[in-house]
This record gives structure tokens, sequence and C-alpha cells, in this order.
């Protein structure tokens, strides 16, 4: 057999160890670039190869935790599954390459670029090709040709004539039939999803698609008003993400929304390595989707709380999201991970507001949109500048609709 009909399930088992011993190694030297750019006082660069530094610690621990599915597998076929093992363990080397070239360069350390080699492995890691019954189906098919067949079934299967009743085709079949591996290896597969979930899941992510495409987060987690921030979405098999973005090297507030389909047990120790992952300057929006889930781990996601993730879990037999609802990060941003289709944008809840009375203040919008009053203070700023509605002075802090003529 030549190099290229490699066994699908042992290549990406061998990938996966070598991306996890390579991203070890550039964890390391990011560490080295930490302290290389602390004696020199280079602290706006310290502090963003910090943050790589914890990015490189969540992908790790992402890696280990979760299974290729989790990582939204795509499905096609062999050519592509090789391809895409090529470039994922290509970009993994090119990162770590060129984050050792930072340690003996003389230069200011390209915090940027280092970054953008990490998040292209991300994307590759993401785009990996699931193993499944047809890819496999096709594997043996080209070991078959590659190689010389015995000559007839009893060949093949020496206890031919000890098996009466079995046609010599059942016989051919059974010797090439794939046997999965140990019930460890098992889950990297794709796991055979009944048409109903399937067709829940394709219109659950094609309605956020839309939201996504069609509206932009204006208020986050904590209240701030991030409307005029950088938008950016991505939609691949069974998941969506959206960015706010931030400055060139930090964006503040991220969505994650995907199908894993865990039990209790995983979905604790997976939820905390990635809620301990988020790098302090950031905040992450998460929902896990799945067919439906337990009345335990209902009860534990509707107590969770932490300082840099917000736990949403969707059900797609309720279609129903379930999450703390006594947090108030949890009540701003749910809206980007439920099924409804409406939105109302902060101009049109102003306008909600201003249908019984004429003039309204800071704290009024406050309450109305959830903006704190920081955030509502910036929104303001911008209709007024806009002229969607005046300040009306002399220190009353209340604005209004401008008069038509």
């Amino acid at each position: 057999m030549t190099d290229i009909f490699k066994d699908p399930v042992n290549l990406q088992e061998q990938n996966l160890h070598t991306v996890i011993k390579e991203l070890k190694e550039t964890y390391d030297v990011v560490e080295r670039l930490v302290h290389k750019t602390y004696l020199k006082n280079e602290m706006e660069a310290n502090s963003a190869l910090r943050n790589i530094r914890t990015d490189i610690s969540r992908l790790l621990t992402d890696i280990k935790c979760k299974h290729l599915n989790a990582f939204c597998a795509k499905q096609g076929k062999l050519e592509d599954l090789y391809a895409a093992e090529e470039s994922f363990v290509q970009d993994s080397a090119t990162l770590l390459e060129y984050a050792g070239s930072l340690i003996i360069s003389q230069d200011p350390v390209d915090v940027p670029m280092l970054e953008g080699y990490l998040r292209q492995l991300e994307k590759t890691l993401n785009k990996r090709i699931a193993v499944d019954k047809g890819i496999l189906g096709e594997f043996r098919s080209k070991q078959v040709d590659s190689e010389s067949l015995p000559s007839s079934a009893s060949e093949l299967c020496p206890d031919l004539g000890q098996r009466e009743g079995l046609d010599t085709s059942t016989l051919m079949d059974e010797a090439y039939e794939y046997v999965p591996p140990c019930k460890d290896d098992s889950s990297i597969f794709q796991e055979d999803i009944e048409e109903g979930t399937l067709s829940a899941i394709y219109n659950y992510f094609n309605i956020l698609e839309h939201k996504y495409s069609f509206n932009r987060p204006e208020v986050s987690y904590d209240g701030s008003y991030v409307g005029d921030n950088r938008w950016h979405f991505e939609r691949e098999n069974k998941r969506i993400t959206g960015t706010v973005g931030g400055s060139i090297l930090r964006n503040p507030l991220l969505f994650e929304t995907y199908w894993h389909p865990v039990d209790f047990k995983e979905l604790l120790t997976y939820v905390q390595s990635r809620a301990t992952s988020v790098p302090k300057d950031q905040y992450l929006s998460l929902c896990l989707v799945n067919s439906g889930w337990s009345h335990e781990t209902k009860e534990w996601v509707r107590k969770f709380i932490h300082p840099r993730l917000t736990l949403f879990l969707y059900s797609l037999d309720e279609d129903k999201l379930v999450f703390n609802e006594t947090s108030g990060a949890s009540k701003k941003l749910y809206e980007w991970h439920s099924s409804d289709r409406k939105m109302k944008n902060l101009e049109e809840k102003l306008h909600e507001l201003l249908e019984n009375q004429e003039n309204f203040s800071a704290e009024e919008l406050s309450n109305a949109t959830g903006l704190s009053s920081r955030g509502a203070e910036c929104f303001l700023q911008k209709l007024v500048k806009n002229r969607v509605v005046i300040d009306l002075g002399f220190g009353s802090s209340m604005y209004a609709k401008p008069k038509t003529p």
C-alpha cells in the first residue's frame, strides 16, 4: 500500500499527538518571549503575549477534552481528509517555527503575526474531516485496489468448508469488514445522527446564521455599548462562532454555539476547562447543543456562574435554552443563541420607549435596553451626533426626538 493510503484513524491519532507535542513546545517558546519582552520593558507586547499563552493553553485543553466531533468535523471524501490532515500538521509546524524565530530575532516581537498563525491552526483544527462509514469504505476500496487480492474466498477464509450456508460473497464481505478500535478510541468517529435530529440541527444553525447576518451585538455582557465594534462570524458544520472585535490583539466578546452531545460528568469537566482558560480581558458566551439534556445537567447549568463565561444549553427536542436566569450577563446574551427569529436593535427599543412619552433619561434608556449607565451614555452620544435624538440640556440629562418641521 502506498503512503497516500494511510489508515485514516491512525493518521488522525498520530497527527493529534504531533500537534499536542508541538503546541506544548510553542507554549514554552511563548513563555520565553514573555520574559524577553518584560526585560526589554515592551509592556504592550508582553501583555499580548500573555494572552496568546493563555489561548494556547486553552487550545491544548480543548484538544485533550474534546473529541473530533466537538471540533465540528466536516464530512468529506478520503482525499479531503488527507488534505485536511496535511494542513493541520503543517500549520502546527509553521506556528512553532515562527515562534522560535522570534526568540533569536533582534526585532520587536510581531505579536499580530504570531496570533495569526495560532488562529490559522485553530481553523484547520475545526476543518478536519470526520472518519465515517463512507471514508472507511473508500479506504478499504483503495486498499483492495493497491494490494493483490487472494485468488479465492477459500484462500481468504481457510475454514470455508466448515461454514455451510454462507456464499463466497458473504465471506469476502466479512473478511474486509472494518473492525472498530477499542472502546476508548471509538469516540473519534462521527456518530450516526438520526435524520430528524440532523434536520433540527441544520434548522437551528440556519436561524442563527440568519440572525448573525442581519444583526450585530450592541450590548455586551456587562452592559457596555459595543454596537460600533467590528462584528465577524463564521458558520461551519454544526457550529457557529461570532466575534465582537476590540483592539487588534484582543476580542472582548466571543460567541460559540456548537453540537456537543455529552453526558453530565463530561460536561462538568469540559465547561470548567473552557471557563478557566478564558483570558481575563475576554468574555465567552458558550452554548452547547444536544438532542436533550438530563434533569441533573439542567439544574447544574441553572446555577452555573463564572466571571468570564456564561453557559447555555440548547435542547433540540424542546427548542429551548437552559441557563442561569439570575445572571445579568446571560439575560443580555441569550438571544444570540436562541432560535427566536425576532430581534430588536437598540434604536427599535428606543422608539418603543418614546411611544408613551416625549422625553427620556439615560437611566430610562438603560432600563429599557440592558445598557449600563456608561453604556447608555455612549449610545446616546452616538444618537445625538447623528441627530436621532437631541439633548435637552440645562442640566436636565433628558433627551427627546427632534421636532419635525
